[in-house]
């Protein structure tokens, strides 16, 4: 008995140790599968990664499909939430933007992990991707963010970007603070108009079939032009033209690269949120201010856009007219981008008439926008070409045309000086601009903008090319103003030889080399410019 007492004994034992056994083992699974703190933040760390990989991912595909490649400095100016808030733009941009750039690569993203799970969880944990899932996931995470950040980065020029912030070239090194030496006695006027994304192959019936520009070329047949007019490297926007061609210098904040000390709850777009813009700087605006003209700006677009209203205030111009007046008055053709520029050389007709009659010398500038992308059909443009950038294109030339026609036969040009130019090339995603794509970024940046200079004394300019920043004292010097060395800003005067211009200035720098001046942070410059 004892010693069957003593067989069952271990019998009895070992069935309990294996019933304890199993009755611990799911409590010990069940723990096992709490996800700790570490993996949940790995999980949350990974999925942020994976989500900004693929916006970035379709950003940039978006920019490059929509602009080309774009500076870093354009990016800051333009783009909405960095400066183009409030500014106009197109809904249709942001349409795309939000369905290309961020609904599109979400879906994906979303689908592949559904598929992904799907499949691990259908799977015996022996299958090697089942096993290592955490590990591929996280992995395909990093991927994801290092392939978004550097395709971003790429499209968005952003490894340009820094080497303008760590080289030791500075505009400071070439720039001259306009001197006024003499101030004409019979003041002429200016009108200054601005064409956008205005090439000057656009009037090249080779790449156009036709030219597209035959209207202003027949009107501004005995005027001067630059062959080869280049705009400023890096700065191939709106505001970048403006500033360059007005100031001589490209627009940069105070700290010379990224973003201004913008007001709170502002946007950190070059100027957004000040009072003023560069008001250390004399640019064409207050030269003229100071000589007594009236300065007035007309364009389709709000003032708000990348903070054009603010820079014209600043700088001499005692009218701005923009979306908010257009609407104020009455008009109706607008595009998501403002007024049409059939309204706006309507309504310029009336104030260059105004202007005219009045008792002083007077500036009238404008920006045109009927060709700024993505292109409005407003009607009034027949269908000549097949094309709607090639329509578009050949009415703003017609229209420009028609109000110097105007002008003309009013009288007005007898003593004013017309100023005719593009403010930037066409991005090269526009249909009409696929003849350059094949070019590189330098040769891209060399192409001439369209140009036309008129004087009742004639203009007769002493050099073939030159970027926009030499219309600054070339303008000054054809109204009859005398500038110290022939020099504003960065800017020499095209009526000047280049023998005849004393050093350092930009004349003697190859492509490569003013590109990175351009492109340099110049802090020591801007931070006075600014204050």
């Amino acid at each position: 008995m004892g010693a069957a007492d003593e067989s069952e004994t271990p019998s009895s034992r070992t069935d309990l140790g294996g019933e304890a056994s199993r009755e611990q083992a799911p409590t010990a699974a069940k723990h096992e599968a709490k996800p700790s703190t570490l993996h949940r933040a790995g999980t949350w760390l990974g999925w942020i990664a994976a989500i900004l990989g693929v916006i970035l991912c379709g950003s940039s595909i978006w920019v490059l499909n929509t602009f080309g490649q774009i500076s870093f400095q354009q990016m800051i100016a333009n783009i909405p939430g960095l400066g183009g808030e409030g500014a106009g733009a197109d809904p249709a941009f942001i349409r795309s933007f939000i369905i290309e750039a961020v609904a599109i690569p979400l879906a994906l993203l979303t689908g592949a992990a559904l598929i992904y799970y799907t499949w691990v969880r259908r799977n015996p944990p022996k299958n090697f991707v089942a096993r290592h899932s955490r590990f591929l996931a996280g992995t395909t995470s990093l991927v994801l963010f290092a392939t978004g950040t550097f395709s971003a980065s790429s499209a968005m020029g952003l490894p340009s970007y820094i080497r303008g912030i760590v080289t030791n070239t500075s505009i400071s090194d070439y720039y001259k603070e306009p001197v006024i030496t003499s101030t004409p006695d019979d003041p002429k006027n200016l009108v200054l108009i601005y064409l956008e994304s205005m090439d000057d192959d656009f009037g090249s019936a080779e790449y156009m079939g036709e030219d597209l520009l035959a209207s202003l070329h027949e009107s501004t047949s005995n005027w001067d032009s630059l062959p080869n007019l280049t705009m400023s490297p890096y700065y191939g926007y709106t505001m970048g033209g403006v500033v360059t061609s007005q100031c001589g210098i490209p627009p940069k904040p105070a700290e010379g690269m990224v973003m201004t000390e913008a007001a709170p709850q502002a946007n950190n777009g070059i100027g957004d949120g000040l009072a003023t813009y560069m008001p250390g700087a004399t640019c064409l605006g207050d030269v003229l201010k100071e000589a007594g003209y009236t300065n007035v700006y007309m364009g389709g677009a709000p003032e708000s856009f990348a903070s054009k209203g603010t820079f014209l205030n600043t700088h001499g111009f005692d009218t701005v007219l923009g979306y908010d007046h257009w609407k104020s008055i009455g008009e109706t053709q607008f595009s998501g981008w403002g007024l049409s520029d059939q309204r706006l050389f309507e309504n310029a007709k009336e104030e260059v008439r105004s202007l005219h009659d009045s008792a002083s010398p007077f500036t009238l500038s404008m920006i045109t926008l009927d060709n700024h992308a993505p292109i409005e059909d407003f009607g009034y443009c027949p269908d000549t070409t097949g094309s709607l950038e090639k329509n578009t294109v050949k009415c703003q030339s017609q229209i420009v045309a028609d109000f110097i026609d105007y002008m003309d036969e009013e009288g007005i040009l007898d003593d004013t000086m017309v100023v005719v130019m593009a403010d930037h090339q066409a991005f090269t995603t526009a249909e009409i601009a696929e003849y350059k794509r094949s070019l590189s970024w330098t040769a891209q940046q060399q192409l001439p903008l369209f140009n036309a200079m008129w004087s009742p004394d004639g203009v007769e300019l002493a050099r073939t090319e030159g970027t926009q920043a030499h219309l600054y004292p070339t303008i000054l010097e054809a109204l009859g103003f005398g500038v110290e060395d022939h020099r504003a800003g960065m800017g020499v005067s095209l009526l000047i030889p280049e023998s005849e211009v004393s050093d350092p200035t930009i004349l003697n720098l190859s492509f490569d080399d003013l590109a990175n001046l351009y492109n340099s942070s110049s802090t020591d410059l801007y931070k006075e410019l600014w204050e």
